[in-house]
């Protein structure tokens, strides 16, 4: 919950943010198509930085993902993490299994 939050305040602070770098033209119904078509191309590139970012920022997290994986802080919890999921089996990931609970008291025994 916590990590959908801060991408959508992220996102829209980085849409801000080109608003205000790259400020589009205004245009009304007297507005020439000069005009008009400067502002589709103000609009165009805003876009195109935005999500030139937004890509960067995505292979920025690929890589950070890969510096972690070799971290041996997070390699032990991960593990930890992994032997605690295989302790109770027949509750399935997360106790989410579909076994009653009679069935689970007949494993045991």
């Amino acid at each position: 919950m916590f990590g959908n939050g801060v991408s959508g305040v992220a996102t829209n602070a980085l849409g801000m943010l080109f608003l205000a770098i790259f400020p589009g033209k205004s245009i009304d119904e007297n507005s020439s198509d000069a005009d008009k078509i400067d502002a589709r191309k103000s609009k165009f590139s805003q876009s195109l930085y935005f999500f030139i970012s937004s890509a960067l920022v995505i292979l920025l997290c690929a890589y950070s993902f890969t510096v972690l994986m070799k971290n041996e802080f997070f390699r032990y919890y991960k593990e930890q993490s992994a032997a605690s999921a295989r302790i109770l089996p027949e509750f399935g990931v997360h106790g989410t299994g579909e076994k009653t609970t009679e069935e689970i008291l007949k494993i045991r025994d």
